[in-house]
């Protein structure tokens, strides 16, 4: 039984491990597509520079375009990262319910 409760906390132990590189490969994740937004915005503002100020429109609607598509990004990411975070934990709670039980059998 003491066998049964370390195999289950050391599973707790490599799901709180799954969580945590989840969470950082999420921001990673974020962080890309923050920058490479933020890259695309300022080539198309730069780009805007060197065009007539009619064109002001247009860039701007691409900008927006960008950061709509990039909150979107993030925000999968985000449920993504919340959904592996909801199933390991869901893991550690059953885990920690058959330690309950083999302890209580000993």
């Amino acid at each position: 039984m003491i066998c049964s409760s370390v195999n289950n906390n050391n599973n707790n132990n490599n799901n709180n491990n799954n969580n945590n590189n989840n969470n950082n490969n999420n921001n990673n994740n974020n962080n890309n597509n923050n920058n490479n937004n933020n890259n695309n915005n300022n080539n198309n503002n730069n780009n805007n520079k060197k065009r007539h100020s009619n064109n002001n429109r247009n860039n701007n609607n691409t900008n927006n375009n960008n950061n709509n598509n990039n909150n979107n990004n993030n925000n999968n990411n985000n449920n993504n990262n919340n959904n592996n975070n909801n199933n390991n934990n869901n893991n550690n709670n059953n885990n920690n319910n058959n330690n309950n039980k083999n302890n209580n059998k000993i």
